[in-house]
C-alpha cells in the first residue's frame, strides 16, 4: 500500500561516514540544497514512509549515530521555538547562500505568492517595533548608496518600473486612519541642512532632465 505522505528519510555521506540525517518531502530539491551546504557529501535516500515514522526514525538515527552536522535531535521541522542560533551556525547558513541567484521562474513564483498578501495588525506591529530605533552601520549605508547609484538615471527607475508603479498606485485611496498616521508622522519633522541641499540638487536634476 503506498504511503499518503511520502516522506523521505535521508542521509548525507562523506565517503562512508554519515554526517547528517534529515527528513523531506522534496528529495530532489533537498539533495541540491544539502550537497551545497555540506561540501563533499552525497545525498542518499534511506526510507520512504509516512510522517510519524519518518520523524521517529530521524530521531532514532541521530541519537544512535550522532552525525557531525546535526545540530538538533530531530523530530521537528526546524530549531525548537526560542532557539538562538550560534555565530558558527549563522556563518554556515550565510556561506551557503553566498552567490546564490534565483532563476526567473523562482522569482516569478515568489512574486505571485506575495501578490495580494497582507500582514495582520499584530505582524505589522512586530515589524514596526523591530525597526524602531534601528540604525544602519556605515558599511550598510555605503552598500545601499552604491546599489542606488548603479540604477538607471532619473529617479533610479527604468521606464517599465515607473509604469508598473504608476499602474499599481492608480486609483489607490488611503483610509482616513492611514492619512492621519502619515500626517502625525510628518508633523514637526525637520530636514537637516545637508538633507535639504541634497533634495534641492535632486529636484534641479529632475527639471533639467525634463
Amino acid at each position: 500500500m503506498p504511503f499518503v505522505d511520502n516522506y523521505t528519510v535521508y542521509g548525507m555521506y562523506r565517503g562512508q561516514l554519515l554526517v547528517y540525517v534529515g527528513v523531506t518531502r522534496q528529495p530532489g530539491i533537498r539533495k541540491k540544497n544539502r550537497e551545497r551546504v555540506f561540501k563533499g557529501t552525497t545525498f542518499r535516500p534511506l526510507v520512504i514512509c509516512d510522517r510519524p515514522y519518518a520523524i521517529w526514525l530521524e530521531k532514532e538515527l541521530i541519537a544512535r549515530w550522532q552525525p557531525l552536522e546535526n545540530v538538533y535531535a530531530g523530530g521537528t521541522p526546524g530549531p525548537p521555538e526560542g532557539t538562538i542560533r550560534s555565530a558558527e551556525t549563522r556563518r554556515k547558513i550565510g556561506n551557503a547562500h553566498l552567490g546564490k541567484t534565483l532563476s526567473v521562474k523562482h522569482r516569478q513564483q515568489i512574486s505571485e505568492f506575495q501578490t495580494g498578501r497582507k500582514h495582520s495588525v499584530e505582524t505589522r506591529r512586530k515589524i514596526s517595533e523591530a525597526q524602531t530605533g534601528r540604525k544602519l552601520s556605515a558599511k550598510h549605508r555605503r552598500n545601499l548608496s552604491i546599489a542606488q547609484k548603479k540604477r538607471p538615471a532619473r529617479g533610479g527607475l527604468t521606464l517599465t518600473h515607473r509604469q508598473q508603479i504608476s499602474e499599481t498606485l492608480t486609483g489607490r485611496t488611503f483610509t482616513v486612519e492611514h492619512r492621519q498616521n502619515i500626517s502625525e508622522a510628518q508633523t514637526g519633522r525637520k530636514h537637516s541642512a545637508e538633507t535639504r541641499r541634497k533634495m534641492s540638487i535632486a529636484q534641479k536634476k529632475r527639471w533639467e532632465n525634463g
